[in-house]
Formats: structure tokens, C-alpha cells, sequence
């Protein structure tokens, strides 16, 4: 019971370090050209609770390049807003196969 305590503290502690350093990679982009950042919806199977969802949103969201991660239990996939020239939709992709979800075919998305 001890570890599993553990590993939602450790979780609550991972997902609030990593909302409140995303904010701040937020602003380190604003000074992007026009046409460097995508938005894309990666499909994913596997996920089954808050914990996968918080999982997968602090994977992406310590990658570099990732300016925003917005991950959906109910929709099953993760909206990611990347910079094209330091991470490309394939590594977001593998990142999330690593986690043992299924990730699907990337989808881009118009803003």
C-alpha cells in the first residue's frame, strides 16, 4: 500500500512541477517564426485513468520542443503543439509506445 502512496504523490508532484515549467516553455516560443509550430492529435489506446493521462501529458511535456500537451481519458488521444525543428511526430509518437500505450497515426490539426 506504502508504494502505491508513493507513486501518487510522486505523480501529483511530476504533474504540478511539470504544468507550472510549461508555462514557462510557453513563453520561451513566442519568439518562433510563423509556420514552425504544429498542432497535432495523436489517437491513443491503453490509457484507463488519470494517471495514464498524467503520465503521458508529463512524458511529452519534458521533450523539447513540446510548447503545449493537452491529454483526454474520455477522447483517448493527446493534442500536442510542437516546434517542428526540434522534435518531429514520429518521437511523439515512440515517446508514448514507450509508456506501453498504442499510439495511432498523427493527425494534423488547423488553429
Amino acid at each position: 500500500m506504502s508504494r502505491r502512496i508513493l507513486f501518487v504523490i510522486l505523480l501529483i508532484f511530476q504533474t504540478f512541477f511539470f504544468a507550472c515549467s510549461g508555462s514557462n516553455s510557453q513563453n520561451n516560443q513566442t519568439g518562433l517564426n510563423e509556420g514552425e509550430v504544429k498542432l497535432i492529435e495523436i489517437p491513443i489506446d491503453g490509457m484507463s485513468c488519470m494517471s495514464c493521462v498524467a503520465n503521458v501529458k508529463t512524458t511529452l511535456s519534458s521533450m523539447d520542443g513540446v510548447v503545449e500537451v493537452i491529454v483526454s481519458l474520455q477522447e483517448k488521444n493527446a493534442k500536442v503543439r510542437y516546434d517542428i525543428q526540434k522534435v518531429t511526430a514520429e518521437q511523439l509518437k515512440n515517446a508514448i509506445n514507450k509508456l506501453s500505450y498504442k499510439a495511432g497515426k498523427p493527425k494534423e490539426l488547423t488553429e
